[in-house]
C-alpha cells in the first residue's frame, strides 16, 4: 500500500467522498493525517508563554484550563488571553460566574497597552453573569449561534466560519449544578421540609454533581468546539490537596511547588482528560520596585498537561497591582512577563545574558 507506485489513496478519496456524500447529517469526510493542519485561534503575544507552550499560539476548538488558589490573578490572565485574540479580530465572550466584577479599569491594562485600543476592546467584550451549569452552557450557545448566523434576524452580523471565537469562563467551580440549582431556586416557602432536607444532602456533595455533569457535557463539548470554531477557556479554584500518604513526596515540597502540582478543583476528571492545555498558578512571592515598594505579586506557572508541545514547562511573571508607570497613550500593563523573560535568559545563557543581584545584563541587546 505504501511502496507500490500507485497511489491508491487518492483513487480511495473519490470513492470515499462520494460514499460520504450519500449519507444524511453527515458533517465529517475523509482526509489523510498530512492534510491536517493546526490553526491558531490567537497568538501568545510573549516568547515566555510561547517558549513555555511550546506553540506561538492557542489552537481553535480547544480546551484551556486554568488552574489557581484565591487572589492569584486568574481573572487577569484570562482578560490578558482575551485581549490577544480579540487583537487579531476574534470575537469574545466572557461568563462571569461569582458576582465579582473586575474593575473596568484593571480589564483595560490586561486587554492591550494602548489606551484607545484598550477602551475599544472593552466596550465589545460580551459580558454575562451565570449562576448554574446549565445557564453557562445555553449562554455559550447563544453567543455562538448568534455569532455564526444560526439565531438573529438578516440585519445582524455574521462571523466567519474561519475566525475562531473565543470564551472564558471565570470560575467553573461557583457555578450551580442541576441539583443545587433546583434546590436554590425552589427553596424556603415554595418547598416542603422534606424537598428541604433532600436539597441540603445534594448540596453537601456538590463535587459529585459538577462531576456527573461534566461528564455528559464533555462527550459532546469537543464536536461542539470543533463545528463552530470556539476555543474555551475554563478558570477553576484550586482545592487544598491533603496528603494521606503519611510522609509522601508532596510533604517535602515548599508551598509554592506543591501548589504548582495540585490539579484538585470541582468537577472531577472529565474537562481535563478534554483539555488541549492546563496552567497551574502558584504565588512565589511579592514583587518590589527599584525603590523596595511592594508592586504587586510574583507568580509561579506550570505547564501541567499539554497537547500542543512538551509538558512541565515553568515560568514566572509579575502580577501587578500598585505603582502604574502609565503615560498619555499607554498603560503600565496589569502582567509583566519580562522578569521571568530575562531570568529564563540567564538561566540558558541566551543573548549571553547574566545576573547580578537584580540586574540583568546582555552585550549582544546592549
Amino acid at each position: 500500500f505504501v511502496d507500490t507506485e500507485e497511489d491508491y489513496g487518492k483513487q480511495w478519496q473519490v470513492a470515499l467522498e462520494k460514499t460520504v456524500s450519500s449519507r444524511k447529517n453527515q458533517t465529517i469526510g475523509f482526509k489523510s493525517i498530512a492534510e491536517i493542519r493546526e490553526s491558531f485561534a490567537f497568538p501568545l503575544k510573549h516568547f515566555l508563554l510561547q517558549q513555555a507552550v511550546g506553540q506561538y499560539g492557542i489552537p481553535g476548538g480547544k480546551i484551556i484550563d486554568i488552574i489557581g488558589a484565591e487572589g492569584i490573578g486568574k481573572t487577569t490572565l484570562v482578560m490578558q488571553l482575551l485581549g490577544w485574540a480579540m487583537d487579531v479580530g476574534c470575537p469574545a465572550l466572557y461568563v462571569e460566574c461569582e458576582a465579582k466584577q473586575i474593575p473596568p479599569a484593571r480589564v483595560m491594562r490586561a486587554l492591550h497597552p494602548n489606551i484607545i485600543r484598550s477602551y475599544k476592546m472593552l466596550q465589545r467584550l460580551r459580558v454575562e453573569s451565570v449562576n448554574s451549569l446549565d445557564h453557562m452552557w445555553q449562554v455559550i450557545k447563544d453567543f455562538v449561534y448568534v455569532a455564526r448566523g444560526s439565531r438573529g434576524d438578516k440585519d445582524t452580523p455574521r462571523v466567519p466560519m474561519h475566525v475562531p471565537i473565543v470564551i472564558a469562563v471565570d470560575p467553573w467551580s461557583k457555578l450551580l449544578n442541576p441539583d443545587e440549582a433546583a434546590g436554590f431556586y425552589n427553596y424556603a416557602d415554595n418547598m416542603s421540609d422534606v424537598k428541604k432536607k433532600k436539597f441540603k444532602e445534594i448540596n453537601e456533595g456538590s463535587n459529585l454533581g459538577h462531576a456527573k455533569w461534566a461528564h455528559k457535557w464533555c462527550r459532546l463539548l469537543p464536536s461542539f468546539l470543533k463545528q463552530y470554531n470556539v476555543t474555551l477557556m475554563i478558570v477553576h479554584h484550586q482545592n487544598d490537596k491533603i496528603d494521606m500518604g503519611g510522609g509522601g513526596a508532596s510533604s517535602y515540597m515548599s508551598a509554592e511547588a506543591s501548589a504548582l502540582y495540585n490539579k484538585t478543583r470541582i468537577g472531577g476528571k472529565a474537562i481535563h482528560q478534554n483539555t488541549a492545555l492546563t496552567l497551574i498558578l502558584s504565588r512565589k512571592g511579592l514583587s518590589k520596585n527599584g525603590s523596595g515598594e511592594i508592586v504587586g505579586n510574583l507568580i509561579s506557572a506550570r505547564v501541567a498537561k499539554n497537547s500542543l508541545g512538551p509538558d512541565n514547562g515553568k515560568f514566572f511573571y509579575e502580577l501587578r497591582t500598585n505603582n502604574f508607570q502609565d503615560s498619555e497613550l499607554n498603560l503600565d500593563p496589569a502582567l509583566n512577563m519580562n522578569i521571568g523573560f530575562a531570568t529564563l535568559c540567564a538561566e540558558n545563557k541566551w543573548l549571553s545574558t547574566s545576573v547580578k543581584g537584580s540586574k540583568f545584563s546582555s552585550p549582544v541587546l546592549g
